[in-house]
């Protein structure tokens, strides 16, 4: 059994047998269409043959959430990491099945979406979890929606939660100075990652992913082009960035430069001390022996360094707040600070540091006072 595959504008439909009306002996074809690719095509096709040739096969018609979400994940494989597609379904089988994932899809109303999104609030769930479980939701609906199993979005204008403005905690200069002085002394490789992390802005994976092939010393730049990932049986996988905004190029500064170049040259008297036992892997930020760091365990690093100084409790992921606030508290372009971050557009920036805003306008009132005084 085979399916037949069409393109129609520009999405792609796949056609196969599903049987025969029993009323009237006509073969009956079930029709799919609204995939952007032919592979996401192919692959839909692949997972209703198994269905139809080991019995399983249920109408979409009369699928459940939990039907829905399964094969919208399928559908999504072959375009998402696999930590994504780790954590969407983890999001999906925690939050959505429990409520929702027996109900028919035909039969999902506002109203009961509604109520769902109202218990994960009353049950104390992050604003963050709330909304990634509802674009999980929405995202399949829509889908259902092309595929024809839904006439209509039922989420459609059910406002997605709001995170009211948090404040982020950051720290100044002087904090960031006595945090890098005590990491030195306790372990320079955990030292290394910090303090790329505080002069870049670049992420935990992207620093632990860093290789020195992606460092320009004579430009002073840093390629970052992969981020490192942990398998979940062990083991460690390099993967691309996880977007195009963060394939990006940040200047260094004369200091990070020079640690850069200590730094390297500590690594080759650990490869002469480890010998054969030393695994090379080019990483900047590596073990002494040259494999990977565990990003649990460097975090746990981070906070033992943070609680041991008193410093205000912020995480690894912080120090890019960090980073970026310092760099707006001493004027400097909010662009620059964008595309430092990997931030697919300025209005993100604005966004996540608004609460320095208020600042900078102080400041520009000042300067104006100045320039036309």
């Amino acid at each position: 059994m085979k399916g037949y595959f069409r393109k129609r504008g520009n999405k792609w439909s796949f056609t196969v047998d599903i049987g025969r009306d029993p009323s009237t002996g006509k073969r009956k074809q079930k029709t799919v269409s609204g995939f952007r690719t032919k592979k996401e095509a192919e692959a839909a096709c692949q997972a209703l043959l198994y269905e139809l040739n080991n019995g399983i096969y249920v109408d979409e018609k009369d699928w459940t959430v939990k039907q829905l979400m399964e094969h919208y994940i399928d559908i999504h494989v072959l375009k998402l990491r696999p930590r994504t597609i780790d954590n969407y379904t983890k999001y999906i089988r925690n939050y959505i099945y429990p409520t929702l994932g027996n109900v028919k899809v035909k039969k999902l109303t506002p109203i009961k979406v509604q109520k769902w999104l109202s218990e994960l609030h009353e049950k104390g769930y992050s604003l963050s979890t709330q909304k990634t479980a509802y674009l999980l939701l929405k995202g399949a609906l829509k889908k259902a929606v092309s595929w024809e199993i839904v006439k209509k979005n039922c989420m459609e204008n059910i406002p997605c939660p709001s995170p009211k403005h948090v404040e982020r905690v950051t720290w100044n200069a002087e904090q960031v100075r006595s945090f890098l002085n005590l990491s030195r002394q306790r372990n320079l490789n955990y030292y290394m990652a910090f303090l790329i992390a505080f002069h870049t802005g670049m992420r935990k994976s992207e620093i632990l992913g860093l290789q020195w092939k992606d460092i320009d010393f004579e430009k002073r730049v840093i390629h970052v082009r992969r981020s490192l990932l942990e398998r979940k049986g062990g083991g460690y996988d390099f993967d691309d960035v996880k977007s195009s905004s963060s394939r990006r190029t940040i200047a260094i500064d004369d200091i990070l430069l020079m640690e850069l170049k200590k730094h390297r040259i500590r690594q080759h008297e650990y490869r002469l001390v480890h010998g054969e036992n030393y695994v090379d892997m080019n990483l900047v930020v590596s073990t002494y022996k040259g494999t990977p760091i565990n990003q649990r365990t460097i975090s746990e690093e981070f906070y033992i360094i943070r609680d041991r100084l008193g410093l205000p409790r912020i995480r690894f992921h912080d120090i890019r707040h960090t980073h970026a606030t310092l760099l707006l508290q001493y004027g400097e372009n909010v662009k620059v600070i964008s595309e430092r971050l990997g931030h697919s557009n300025i209005g993100i920036t604005l966004d996540v540091y608004s609460h320095v805003v208020p600042d900078m306008q102080r400041e520009a009132a000042e300067k104006i006072a100045r320039i036309l005084k």
